[in-house]
């Protein structure tokens, strides 16, 4: 495993940044897997995908809370999330208006303003990251 995708400047604010953006992203994996009737859109049309994202969200959420592969695992995040906008709240922006579509969206926003930071940044300073690059120093 490449060592520059671990590697990252040792911030302790990023722990606050991970949890919170991990945090968001389990529990609303496991929303999708406990509630699924609580979204507007026709479950059995989008019940495959539910469970997939709900899955990708519940355990990749746990990654990033552990700072474990942090780069990696918030890239697929980023695409699902992008996708979900584009997809399920471009109604909301046609019947509704743009400062609709914000309020509406707002976990959304947060979940991908923090991948982005992880992505740039990368996990921290107290990670599970951290202990793989003191061991391919040693």
């Amino acid at each position: 495993m490449s060592i520059h995708l671990l590697r990252s400047r040792p911030s302790r604010s990023t722990l606050f940044i991970r949890l919170l953006t991990g945090g968001i992203f389990l529990a609303e994996g496991l929303q999708k897997w406990y509630a699924p009737n609580a979204y507007v859109y026709d479950a059995t049309v989008y019940g495959f995908f539910d469970q997939f994202v709900g899955a990708s969200y519940a355990v990749c959420g746990a990654f990033i809370m552990a700072g474990f592969l942090t780069r990696l695992v918030v890239t697929p995040l980023l695409i699902i999330v992008i996708s979900a906008v584009a997809v399920f709240k471009a109604e909301v922006y046609v019947n509704s208006g743009f400062w609709v579509l914000l309020h509406e969206s707002m976990i959304d926003w947060a979940m991908f303003w923090g991948c982005i930071f992880l992505l740039a940044k990368g996990s921290g300073k107290w990670a599970v990251d951290c202990l793989f690059i003191k061991a391919e120093a040693a």
